[in-house]
């Protein structure tokens, strides 16, 4: 599978305001700094054994000057977004952009994947066929983090609390063939001050 990848983010300083009561400011920037790079690290490892050009096919979105020039400084390609205008219609323009550079097949990946790797990619990217799609499932079942789906198709994203079973019957609506994803290396999505925890644990764990 050739896809193109949008990775949306609100930006290093406003990302994870959830996180607030334990995380001060500085500690929060670097936190979303280093999951944004996790992913395009990932995107990159992925791409490169693809034969592709690594990142050449990844669309950071972003109404954030400093994360845009950020991006570009590791290889991404970038699209502003006006501020304030939501995820779901960040992605929409994003998709449109990603039509005009010849997009077939999108990858939409959050950028709050703390443990993605390039492993966990080419899983993906060798278990759905070219116009299919799969919806990848967070860690609660409930949520989405990702999407594969045809560039061409007007799907509705639809982020948010439950999004897991509305971007199912999105696609069901549309009749394309769709398949769920659970992956440990793309379930976890880091939100809350639990999440948080939990993720330190696992790094504690491994060292």
């Amino acid at each position: 599978m050739c896809a193109w990848t949008l990775v949306p983010i609100r930006g290093f300083s406003a990302s994870k305001s959830r996180l607030q009561s334990v995380l001060p400011l500085p500690a929060r920037r670097a936190l979303n700094v280093g999951m944004l790079e996790r992913v395009l690290e990932a995107v990159e490892g992925a791409s490169d054994r693809a034969g592709r050009n690594p990142l050449a096919q990844c669309i950071v979105i972003s109404p954030d000057a400093e994360t845009l020039t950020y991006a570009r400084f590791l290889g991404a390609q970038t699209l502003a977004e006006k501020s304030g205008i939501g995820l779901n219609a960040a992605l929409t323009l994003g998709r449109a952009y990603a039509r005009r550079l010849g997009a077939k097949t999108l990858l939409v990946l959050a950028a709050d994947l703390p443990n993605v790797d390039a492993d966990a990619l080419v899983r993906l990217y060798r278990a759905v066929p070219e116009g299919t799609a799969a919806v990848i499932a967070d860690k609660s079942g409930y949520g989405t983090n990702g999407l594969v789906l045809p560039a061409s198709v007007n799907f509705v994203f639809s982020f948010g609390e439950r999004s897991f079973f509305r971007h199912c019957a999105g696609l069901e609506r549309l009749g394309v063939s769709t398949q769920v994803w659970r992956d440990p290396g793309l379930a976890f999505d880091l939100d809350t001050a639990f999440d948080l925890v939990a993720w330190k644990a696992t790094q504690a764990g491994a060292d």
